[in-house]
């Protein structure tokens, strides 16, 4: 419970700086301290940093949304918060935008002050949820006693891709999904996987074989992905999310 309390502060201390590497390095960090002998608070861990950011993150809407209403531009605090996020990429949260590129998307987008809003409160947190998402389920990619919680943290990233309209990161959380799916298929037959060296195969590391559960999970995460693409008129995602679907229900057959 001590590492565990040091670990929540520092992680929302993280939060607060807008420092979404450093949290990642401390998950993994303190998913090699705590993931074979208590699981459950790596759990803790994770449930309240993912809370904490989809919570910052819908009041952050809401006060972006409150100073359009008022007609007012975002304090130099506001848009401020820290200097990387100020240039951030509307259209993706993984690269930034030069000035002049920021200067441009207010220039000829409709609402300038939404767009200057959005750049100085809202987007440093969606760019830190999303991160985190990533982080997370890096994390626990083949991690069978914290299954749950990974397909959760997906639906959760499923669902942030479509309240918030973010095309490229739903592809790139598609990309992210399929290629966790492929490594427990390769990898992940059965019992703990071992590499040619015959050490546990860190691709599917904590992996302890497939389970009526298991493809359920999976399944009920890629009908929340296909109900996604849908939403956000990516057909083409939609069609391989439906190959997926089909993948998995090839695994139930062997399993």
């Amino acid at each position: 419970p001590t590492y565990e309390k040091i670990m929540i502060s520092y992680l929302d201390l993280c939060m607060e700086l807008n420092r979404s590497r450093e949290a990642k390095d401390g998950l993994h960090q303190y998913r090699n301290l705590s993931q074979s002998q208590a699981p459950g608070s790596l759990e803790v861990v994770i449930r309240h940093l993912i809370d904490k950011a989809e919570r910052a993150c819908l009041e952050a809407k809401a006060a972006a949304d409150a100073k359009v209403e008022a007609g007012t531009a975002p304090s130099p605090a506001d848009a401020t918060a820290t200097e990387e996020s100020a240039v951030l990429e509307v259209d993706d949260l993984d690269t930034g935008a030069s000035a002049g590129s920021s200067l441009l998307l207010t220039t000829v987008s409709s609402d300038p002050l939404r767009t200057r809003t959005d750049h100085g409160i809202l987007l440093p947190r969606l760019r830190f949820l999303w991160e985190s998402y990533r982080a997370v389920l890096d994390i626990l990619r083949s991690n069978s006693k914290l299954e749950r919680l990974y397909h959760g943290t997906a639906r959760g990233a499923l669902e942030f891709c479509a309240r918030y309209r973010r095309r490229t990161e739903f592809r790139r959380l598609c990309d992210m999904l399929r290629m966790h799916l492929g490594n427990l298929q390769k990898y992940g037959g059965g019992g703990e996987p071992v590499g040619a060296d015959g050490k546990p195969n860190s691709k599917v590391r904590g992996w302890e074989g497939w389970t009526t559960e298991s493809i359920e999970l999976h399944l009920q995460t890629r009908f929340v992905q296909l109900e996604t693409a849908s939403s956000l008129h990516l057909y083409t995602e939609g069609f391989r999310t439906v190959e997926d679907i089909y993948n998995i229900l090839q695994i139930s057959h062997g399993a």
